[in-house]
């Protein structure tokens, strides 16, 4: 397939994966109900302010970082061309395009995989990112979540140390996951093929986890002022939260709890892995090792009923079970 044939045709895929995506999304359960709320709260981010959500006042310390979607959205309504509802679905569209897109060619980047590889790989992640909509409220950071996401394991298989960082330090913007550009590059780099310690690695990822988290506190008391920084704004939720969690599963028994979902989301990436493990190279499997490690960081920071926490860990996943599928794994340079 010719570059332009397959621009045209990636462009059409995706746009027919993220308009379904939007609209699950957008319409599913009492998501319309609590739209304006939503759209409100992003507004009342850039101010600093409180919010309401489901009727209630409230305030989320570590939201006052995620900033690049209000920003945008903030934007397009000073157009006067769309009204605010219009403005938000449009940017949600525009990023879950934006989004698959980004799979589809950081697939392509990656692996150097046929087209229909990287369409298998972003029609898995968009079927994935079902999953994650079980809530009532709408985040405009997930799909965008993707999109740096994908960027950062392109940038890290390809070892481009200051892309990365240019990478991260953006998608502080959009949430503290920035700083999982850290955990990326020290799982591939701080031990070399033979196991030996790289300290210089090992510095580098202590500067991708220190800068893009420091650009998310200057961020927060930017938006926020002093009590977005404050010292309960990121804390260990897991067992505050998952107390709650189990309460959901055992009061409200349904196949479609939080837990069967998280199921679902893990299991196809995993047992497309699975089935190609034994061809697999070093630097794919220390990937899916990080992709399994951000599980754990995200149950420790999150709310583990809300699936969302784990988009991070899922994009590495279906990457990697894009590039296992690769006859001839591109193999980076070592330094």
């Amino acid at each position: 397939m010719s570059c332009t044939r397959e621009i045209i045709v990636s462009l059409v895929f995706v746009a027919c994966l993220a308009l379904g995506v939007v609209f699950v999304s957008s319409y599913l359960g009492d998501r319309q109900k609590f739209r304006g709320e939503i759209i409100q709260m992003q507004f009342d981010l850039l101010q600093g302010k409180d919010y309401v959500l489901n009727g209630r006042p409230m305030y989320l310390p570590a939201f006052q970082n995620r900033v690049l979607f209000p920003l945008a959205l903030y934007a397009v309504t000073q157009s006067k061309l769309l009204d605010a509802n219009d403005a938000f679905l449009l940017l949600r569209l525009l990023t879950a395009f934006l989004a698959l897109a980004t799979m589809w060619w950081a697939a392509r980047g990656i692996s150097n995989c046929s087209p229909k590889l990287a369409a298998g790989g972003a029609l898995l992640l968009a079927f994935s990112l079902i999953f994650t909509f079980q809530f009532a409220w709408e985040h405009p950071t997930d799909l965008l979540d993707v999109f740096f996401v994908a960027l950062m394991t392109l940038a890290t298989v390809q070892k481009r140390l200051l892309l990365l960082l240019g990478i991260a330090l953006v998608a502080a913007l959009n949430r503290e996951s920035a700083a999982f550009a850290s955990v990326l590059w020290a799982f591939c780099y701080a031990l070399d093929e033979k196991r030996r310690v790289q300290f210089g690695e090992i510095s580098r990822a202590v500067i991708l986890i220190v800068a893009p988290y420091a650009a998310a506190l200057a961020l927060r008391y930017a938006f926020g002022g002093a009590r977005a920084v404050g010292s309960s704004t990121q804390m260990v939720t897991a067992l505050t939260s998952l107390q709650n969690d189990i309460k959901i599963l055992t009061d409200y028994f349904t196949p479609f709890n939080w837990l069967t979902l998280a199921i679902a989301l893990f299991i196809p990436p995993l047992l497309w892995l699975a089935v190609n493990w034994r061809t697999t190279i070093w630097l794919q499997r220390r990937l899916v090792y990080a992709a399994l490690f951000l599980i754990l960081i995200s149950f420790l920071f999150g709310i583990v009923s809300e699936l969302r926490i784990f988009i991070p860990s899922v994009v590495i996943l279906v990457l990697m079970g894009v590039w296992s599928e690769t006859p001839r794994p591109v193999t980076p340079p070592m330094a």
